[in-house]
């Protein structure tokens, strides 16, 4: 097998697996199995509690309300609207999250936040991060953090 032609199936394996992370992240499922709940969350913490904190307090506070919209099968369309701002706006927020998280989609951006935030306190997450960890479950819940969210920043 040619080089060429190794990176086109390793291209079509990581397509396969974006399709199965959006079924298996996907609020939406009909006749949810409760074992898909167990896939979603087989995946260990990435490390030791104190490194997962250090790094999740890299991330802005738009950072992390938007992959908390893609763990909840959020469009970026929808992401625009619940922020206050252009889907490309929400789109700059979600890159770079993956930029700082070193993962290639929004759905491995999914997991690597899913996997930070395994075990740790809603408290603990509010403090690193100025976001409730169940924020994008129900924004109006939150009005002050969903108004800080849209506040403009330049």
């Amino acid at each position: 097998m040619t080089h060429e032609e190794m990176e086109q199936r390793i291209i079509g394996l990581e397509a396969q697996v974006d399709m199965l992370m959006r079924m298996i992240m996907s609020p939406h499922r009909n006749n949810a199995d409760p074992q898909d709940h167990a896939l979603e969350t087989r995946h260990p913490p990435t490390g030791d509690p104190s490194m997962n904190e250090s790094m999740l307090n890299t991330f802005s506070a738009k950072q992390i309300a938007t992959v908390q919209l893609v763990v909840n099968g959020k469009s970026t369309h929808e992401m625009g609207e619940i922020l206050g701002c252009a889907e490309s706006t929400a789109k700059v927020h979600i890159r770079g999250y993956m930029r700082k998280s070193n993962t290639t989609t929004r759905h491995k951006a999914g997991l690597h936040y899913r996997r930070l935030i395994h075990k740790m306190s809603a408290e603990k997450h509010f403090e690193l991060t100025e976001v409730e960890i169940d924020w994008a479950q129900d924004p109006s819940k939150y009005p002050s953090t969903t108004s800080m969210l849209k506040q403009k920043v330049r």
